[in-house]
C-alpha cells in the first residue's frame, strides 16, 4: 500500500507522444486529477472533519492481492478502483505499426464499513502482444488489463466483491503482408475502453470507460499507436497516462502508466524487428475515509495531600477532575486497594464510578477519594485507574496514607477472687466497648497483683489483651484502678490427730503442730473431703 504519486516519464517516451498530447499536458493533467479527488473527498467527507476526524486515504497500486484493516470508529468511506490498462499491439510483419491498448475503467463509490480485514485485488497491466521477431504472421494482440476490486470475500475472486473495475482490452495485432513498404506503413486497431463489467452494490456511482487506444494513422506516419489514458474520476481520461507511440525500429511499445494506462502500439521496420507492444498500466484501488480522532481522558489536578484515618471511621477526602473527548463509550473509574471513590464528597463512595459519555464526551467531573471506613491497619498507596474504550487508560497516584487501629474501652472490668497460690496473677473480667460492626475481637483479661499475699482490696494493674479474627485492627485501653482479694489458705501439714478429735482448732498462720498416735488406738480412717476456712473457724 503507497500513496499515489505522480509518475516521472523519460525524456524519450514524452518526444514520441501525438501532437494532440504535448509533454506539458501531463503535469496540468496530474494536478486536476489531484484537485479533482482531493476536492471530491472534501466534499463528501468534511463535515465529519468538522467533528475532529481526519481524512485519510489508503492507495494500493501493487498488482495482486492484498488486504485493508478498517480501522476502530470507522463507519464509511468512499473506494475508488482502476482497472489495467490493456497491453499495446505486437507487430509480425515489416513496415507495421501495433495499435495502443485502452485504459483501465474506474468506478467510485461510497459504502458503509465496519471494523475489520477487507480483501482486495488490484488488476494488472496487460501483457504487451508479442512482436513477430523475423517469423512473419507472429504478432500477438495486447492483453487484456486485469480487473481491481474490492470487499471479495476469497482472495482473488471476485465472488462478494462491493464493486469492480475492469481492465481495458489490448491493442491489435499487425500482421498485414501487404499495401505497406519503406515508405509507407499499415497500422492496426486500438484497443477500444470499456466500463462493461464494471459493478457496484450500492451507493453512488462513477463509472467510465477508459479511453481506447489509438490506431496508427500509417502511411507515411512511422508512428505506433499510443496507449489510451486510464480512466478517472473526471471522465474516461482520469487515470494513468497511456504509452507514447513508437517511431523507432526494433523498439518495443512504451508501457502504460499507473493507474490504468494503456501500453503503446509495437513497431517493426523490417522483418528481423521485434515489435512487440508494450505492457498496460497496473491497476489502483483507494480509500478514502474518516478516522474518528482518538478518545482522550483528561484530568486536572493532582491528590498531594495524605489523607490517614482510624480503623472504622472513613477519612477524609482527596480528589481531582476528569473530563473525557471524542469518546465512545463511559469513563469507569477505579479506586486502588483501601480507597473508595465517588463523584460527591460526602456519599455515594464505593469501589469505581462510572462517568456517562454523552455526545462523545464527558464535561469535567470532580472525584472525591478516601479510606474507606472498612479498610484494615496499614499503608495505603497507589493508582485511581481511569479507563474508556480506545483511549489510553490514565493513572492518577494516591498519595501513601495510613489506616491506625481503632482503641477499645473495657466497661464493668473486675478481678476475679481467688485462693491463696502464692503467685500475683491475677484474671480481669469486662466488656469491650467500641468493636465495629460484626467483627470478631475477645479479651483475655490478665492482670498482676502488687502483692501474692493473702487479703482484700490489693491493687491489680491490667496486663490484658485482644484476641480474634478482627484484633489486628485494634488497640486495647487498659483498665485503671482496679482491686482483688487473694483468699487465706490452711495449712494440714502438722495436724495431730487424737482419739476423738484434732486439737488444737484449725488457725491461720503458719504454727507448728506434733503428729502422735495412742498405742491403743488400732485403726485410723482418713477420709478425703473439701472444706474452706475462713478466720471464724480459728
Amino acid at each position: 500500500m503507497t500513496n499515489q504519486t505522480r509518475p516521472s516519464f523519460a525524456l524519450k517516451r514524452a518526444t514520441h507522444l501525438p501532437k494532440d498530447r504535448p509533454v506539458y499536458s501531463m503535469s496540468r493533467w496530474w494536478k486536476g486529477l489531484s484537485a479533482a479527488c482531493v476536492g471530491l473527498a472534501l466534499i463528501g467527507l468534511s463535515a465529519g472533519r468538522m467533528q475532529g476526524q481526519t481524512v485519510t486515504t489508503s492507495t494500493f497500486n501493487t498488482v495482486g492481492n492484498a488486504t485493508w484493516v478498517c480501522p476502530n470508529g470507522v463507519t464509511s468511506g468512499t473506494i475508488e478502483a482502476w482497472g489495467g490498462g490493456g497491453g499495446g499491439g505486437g507487430c509480425g510483419e515489416q513496415y507495421t505499426l501495433g495499435g495502443g491498448g485502452a485504459g483501465g475503467s474506474y468506478v467510485r463509490f461510497a459504502t458503509s464499513l465496519t471494523s475489520g480485514t477487507y480483501q482486495l485485488t488490484v488488476g494488472a497491466g496487460g501483457a504487451g502482444g508479442t512482436g513477430g521477431g523475423g517469423v512473419v504472421g507472429n504478432g500477438g494482440t495486447g492483453g487484456t488489463g486485469g480487473s481491481s476490486f474490492f470487499g471479495n470475500t476469497v482472495a482473488g475472486g471476485t465472488t462478494g466483491a462491493l464493486g469492480l473495475a475492469v481492465g481495458g482490452p489490448g491493442g491489435a495485432a499487425n500482421n498485414n503482408t501487404s499495401g505497406h513498404s519503406t515508405s509507407t506503413y499499415t497500422g492496426s486497431i486500438g484497443g477500444v475502453g470499456t466500463n462493461s463489467g464494471n459493478f457496484i452494490v450500492s451507493g453512488s456511482i462513477y463509472n467510465f470507460a477508459g479511453t481506447s487506444g489509438l490506431t496508427p494513422v500509417g502511411g507515411s506516419v512511422k508512428l505506433s499507436g499510443s496507449g489510451g489514458q486510464g480512466a478517472g474520476p473526471t471522465g474516461s481520461a482520469g487515470g494513468g497516462w497511456g504509452g507514447g507511440g513508437e517511431t523507432t525500429a526494433l523498439a518495443t511499445g512504451s508501457s502504460g502508466f499507473v493507474p490504468g494506462g494503456g501500453g503503446g502500439g509495437g513497431i517493426q521496420v523490417t522483418s528481423a524487428n521485434n515489435g512487440a507492444g508494450g505492457v498496460g498500466g497496473g491497476g489502483q484501488i483507494v480509500l478514502t475515509y474518516l478516522v474518528p480522532a482518538a478518545p482522550t481522558i483528561n484530568v486536572s489536578g493532582t491528590p498531594t495531600s495524605t489523607i490517614s484515618g482510624t480503623y472504622g471511621t472513613a477519612s477524609a477526602t482527596t480528589g481531582f477532575s476528569v473530563s473525557g473527548t471524542n469518546l465512545t463509550n463511559n469513563i469507569v473509574a477505579t479506586a486502588p486497594t483501601g480507597f473508595e471513590i465517588s463523584t460527591s464528597s460526602n456519599a455515594s463512595f464505593s469501589g469505581s464510578v462510572t462517568l456517562v459519555e454523552s455526545g462523545s464526551t464527558v464535561s469535567s467531573t470532580p472525584l472525591y477519594v478516601r479510606l474507606a471506613a472498612t479498610t484494615g491497619t496499614g499503608v495505603y498507596s497507589g493508582n485511581v485507574n481511569l479507563v474508556s474504550t480506545g483511549a489510553n487508560p490514565v493513572g492518577v497516584p494516591m498519595q501513601s496514607s495510613t489506616v491506625s487501629a481503632l482503641a477499645l474501652t473495657v466497661t464493668g472490668a473486675a478481678v476475679t477472687t481467688k485462693p491463696w497460690d502464692g503467685t500475683t496473677a491475677a484474671t480481669i473480667t469486662g466488656t469491650l466497648v467500641g468493636i465495629v460492626g460484626s467483627d470478631q475481637v475477645t479479651l483475655i483479661g490478665t492482670g498482676t497483683y502488687a502483692s501474692a499475699s493473702d487479703g482484700t482490696g490489693i491493687a491489680v494493674g491490667s496486663t490484658s489483651t485482644l484476641s480474634g479474627v478482627n484484633a489486628g485492627n485494634y488497640t486495647l485501653v487498659q483498665p485503671t484502678g482496679l482491686t482483688g482479694t487473694i483468699l487465706a489458705s490452711a495449712n494440714l501439714g502438722n495436724v495431730t490427730l487424737g482419739t476423738s478429735s484434732m486439737t488444737p482448732a484449725f488457725a491461720f498462720g503458719t504454727m507448728g503442730y506434733s503428729v502422735g498416735v495412742s498405742n491403743s488406738v488400732s485403726n485410723i480412717t482418713l477420709e478425703h473431703f473439701l472444706f474452706n476456712l475462713s478466720q471464724d473457724m480459728i
